[in-house]
């Protein structure tokens, strides 16, 4: 039986979960993403810092053990993602659509800006929102069941 080093079996199973090859590194620094086109398809520990997404069409992508850090989302579209034991840290969504979310699935470190976004049907359930700020947005349905610390949340 053939064995194979450590690294050609991570890129084979790196190519398996990123069929269209938008995102081929495993960690982006101060990257700019416009028009991207990243749907239906699924991110693996993959980390971005002080990265921005412009017209970014996101929706349905599934995010497992992802980091943002300082990235701005601005135009994008995230409706439907799926967040798994992903991070987010000082991250701004602007005049984005992100419909149906369930941020609960993050990791428990979240600290986000949202203005002028479209946050309908989301869930937000038993979530610290210290660290968040809404500005000029749409929560229609949203749900903020068991929020803790909401004290300092700005709606």
């Amino acid at each position: 039986m053939t064995r194979w080093p450590k690294t050609a079996v991570a890129a084979i199973a790196w190519k398996r979960t990123m069929p269209n090859h938008v995102f081929r590194e495993y960690s982006y620094d101060r990257e700019t993403f416009n028009d991207v086109e990243f749907s239906n398809d699924g991110l693996t520990d993959v980390a971005f810092y002080h990265c921005t997404f412009s017209r970014a069409s996101l929706q349905y992508t599934e995010f497992v053990d992802c980091f943002f850090e300082k990235c701005f989302f601005e135009s994008s579209n995230l409706s439907l993602v799926s967040l798994s034991n992903s991070k987010f840290v000082d991250v701004t969504f602007h005049d984005s659509k992100l419909l149906g979310i369930n941020w609960s699935g993050t990791s428990g470190i979240f600290s986000a800006k949202f203005t002028g976004c479209i946050l309908d049907n989301n869930a937000f359930v038993g979530m610290a929102l210290n660290n968040m700020q809404f500005d000029g947005c749409s929560l229609k349905d949203a749900s903020f069941i068991q929020c803790k610390q909401i004290g300092r949340a700005h709606v």
